[in-house]
This record gives C-alpha cells, sequence and structure tokens, in this order.
C-alpha cells in the first residue's frame, strides 16, 4: 500500500467516524424503544387490572397459598411500574444509565416471567406455560434479544445516552 492510499483510507475511515459521531439523539430505532418505554407501563397497568379484578371479586374463596401468591405478584408488577416510570425518566434526560435500566428490566422480566410460571405450576399441577402463554414467551425473549442487541451494539444510543455520566 503506497502512501496515498494509505492516505485515502485514513480519510475514509475519518469519513465513517464523522458519520457515527453524527448518529445522535431520540430518532431512528430509539423512537420506537421509546414508544415501548412509554406504553409498557400503562400496558402493564391495564393487565394487572384486567387479569385480577376478577380474582379480587373472590377472595374469600382462594386459599391462603394462592392469595399470598397473587399479593407478591401484585406488589412486583407495581415495583416494576416505577421501575418503569424511572426509565421513562433516563430515556428523555438522556442519561447514560437508561441502556443498563432497561437491558437490566428487560432480563429481570425474562427471569420472572420463568419464575413465575415455575411457581403457579407448581401450585396447581399445570404445565409451566400454555400455547398462549408459551407464545407471549417466546415473543419476549425474541423481543428482548433484539432491543438488547441494538442498546448494546447502536451508535446512536452509545451517542445519545452520555449525560450525567461524569458525575
Amino acid at each position: 500500500m503506497n502512501a496515498e492510499q494509505k492516505e485515502e483510507a485514513i480519510k475514509e475511515r475519518f469519513k465513517v467516524y464523522q458519520q457515527r459521531k453524527k448518529l445522535e439523539g431520540l430518532g431512528g430505532w430509539l423512537t420506537y424503544i421509546g414508544l415501548v418505554v412509554i406504553f409498557s407501563p400503562i400496558i402493564l397497568i391495564r393487565d394487572i387490572g384486567y387479569i385480577y379484578t376478577p380474582v379480587m371479586r373472590n377472595w374469600d374463596t382462594l386459599d391462603l397459598v394462592l392469595q399470598r401468591i397473587i399479593i407478591i405478584e401484585t406488589v412486583i408488577s407495581a415495583l416494576i411500574v416505577l421501575l418503569w416510570c424511572k426509565i421513562i425518566y433516563l430515556f428523555f434526560t438522556k442519561a447514560y444509565k437508561f441502556p443498563l435500566y432497561f437491558v437490566g428490566l428487560l432480563l429481570f422480566g425474562i427471569g420472572y416471567t420463568v419464575l413465575d410460571a415455575f411457581v403457579v405450576s407448581i401450585y396447581t399441577g399445570n404445565p409451566m406455560f400454555n400455547d398462549v402463554e408459551g407464545l407471549k414467551f417466546i415473543q419476549l425473549i425474541v423481543k428482548s434479544i433484539i432491543f438488547i442487541s441494538y442498546i448494546t451494539l447502536s451508535d446512536r444510543v452509545h451517542n445519545t445516552f452520555i449525560k450525567h455520566k461524569s458525575q
């Protein structure tokens, strides 16, 4: 490689660096991630109401173990909603901790889903996942793989979520 080719290669690398550096802000795929961040707690609250309203009407007919399982699930769901609120704040302030919290909550969601299904299957004697729940779990895993890959590898994410890093 002669001097002219080396200089051209350096210029090309610099162009790529400049283009990557420009990828900043809440655009591109981050728009979709933002919608997920905003609507996830709303959907979770809706699902909690949808699932537990009939259960609460018949609370006195449930045995003590099932009542405790439901209370624990409700408390964990409420904590997840609060964590989503923190993630919303981190997202819109472009704080450097957003990727960590977002990925952590996705991984926690997978683990919690498996643990919850396991506990309920032990209690009821039914399989951990029926067809519908199994499909939802597979969707959760695929969605998490896509989001985690994007969050960890994206130049836009790296360039956007840098606020408060020095503090």
